[in-house]
């Protein structure tokens, strides 16, 4: 064997012995106790993290339902109705042949009634309603007022019917119903769910105002 050789095989042996004994006292291995702590902490943040995850996403769905508390001027100016006071705009249509017909969950309104058999003069769709220049109100008191052309219905739209209802709760509410007919008619009825309850009971009328400026 030549010098050299062996100087390799001397320098590989000392350098094995150092990183040897170099780990058994200066990197000693885990105790049990440590491995069971680390295989614990290991095994707690593959179980937690989804849950973790789910946790944001269902806080982040409550606070977007509660993104609006009802402040106390609501409740004294709507009292069981302050939920319907807070909402946005929607607009749902009912048509045949004949009619479109738009209608707003504020106030549970109609606001356009397109007549798809004419036009106007220039050509343009007829609408014979104008919402600036139209009202629709039902008006009655619970010990407040209650016009329901400032509050929110929700909307339920079954083929050519629609129902718009104005909700103190699942269970009292005022219903709106519209349906169209394969004619130039829209049948509508009002129907008042479980408000026996919250009508005061000498109150014996309900106004109903409707108003409209019929374009020439």
């Amino acid at each position: 064997m030549k010098e050299y050789d062996k100087n390799s095989l001397i320098g590989f042996v000392l350098m094995a012995i150092i990183l040897i004994v170099f780990n058994t006292f200066f990197f000693p291995e885990a105790t049990k106790e440590e491995e069971e702590v680390l295989e614990g902490v290991t095994n707690e943040i593959a179980v937690t993290e989804p849950s973790n995850i789910e946790t944001k996403t269902t806080l982040s769905q409550n606070s977007l339902t509660n993104a609006t508390p009802i402040s106390d001027e609501l409740k004294a100016s709507y009292g069981i109705f302050a939920n319907a006071a807070i909402g946005k705009e929607m607009f749902h249509i009912i048509e045949n042949n004949k009619l479109k017909i738009t209608i707003s969950n504020k106030g549970g309104r109609i606001i356009s009634v397109i007549m798809k058999e004419y036009q106007t003069y220039d050509s343009l769709e007829l609408d014979l309603f104008d919402c600036d220049s139209s009202k629709f109100n039902l008006q009655f008191t619970t010990g407040k007022n209650i016009n329901t052309t400032n509050l929110f219905f929700s909307a339920d739209q079954r083929s050519n019917s629609l129902s718009m209802k104005l909700k103190a709760n699942e269970n009292q509410y005022i219903e709106y119903i519209y349906t169209l007919t394969e004619d130039y008619l829209i049948d509508f009825d009002i129907n008042l769910i479980g408000m026996e309850t919250l009508i005061p009971t000498n109150a014996n009328y309900l106004n109903l105002e409707w108003q409209m400026k019929t374009p020439q």
